[in-house]
């Protein structure tokens, strides 16, 4: 059975980092980068004019991994 669907790129995920002048990121109290979410943001414009070709797969095993 062949998948003829047709799919649009959307996002899946964005999360937000805060950096100081120097560039370096912001650190929790066990040094890890601090990490911030923007609940309901409206970040679908982030792949107009993105193709397929353009996108690598990764997989998602409780975080993201490039394959």
């Amino acid at each position: 059975m062949s998948d003829d669907k047709e799919y649009t790129i959307a996002v899946w995920d964005l999360v937000f980092f805060r950096v100081d002048d120097d560039g370096n990121a912001e650190l929790d109290a066990d040094g890890n980068v601090k990490l911030y979410d923007m609940p309901d943001y409206d970040c679908s414009y982030l792949a107009d004019g993105l193709g397929i070709d353009d996108l690598t797969v990764i997989k998602n095993n409780g975080g993201y991994e490039r394959e």
